[in-house]
């Protein structure tokens, strides 16, 4: 009407039964969160016990005078490496 396309939206119907919905997809996401956030605060737990963080060759700390600045960055390059391998090996495993 009036050269205005009309939308159609889609909605859940009052009465779907819930029972025949498949809620696979987002049992994976929540499992795969949970054990994010949990390897996360394992490693904030002990983030200072771990010898090699933030100490590695190619990490950037410069001190003058009362300016200090620190940029982990081989240190990020290694972490960013292991977790996308753990990923990787994590996602073909719930495929």
């Amino acid at each position: 009407m009036y050269g205005i396309m009309r939308r159609t939206i889609n909605r859940v119907e009052f009465g779907t039964n819930w029972s025949e919905m498949d809620f696979q997809g987002v049992g994976k996401i929540l499992i795969l969160s949970g054990a994010f956030l949990a390897s996360l605060g394992l490693l904030l737990f002990f983030w200072q016990r771990i010898p090699f963080l933030g100490k590695l060759p190619g990490d950037i700390f410069v001190s003058k005078g009362s300016f200090q600045f620190f940029f982990p960055i081989v240190t990020c390059i290694t972490i960013s490496i292991v977790l996308t391998v753990i990923l990787n090996l994590v996602f073909r495993l719930f495929r």
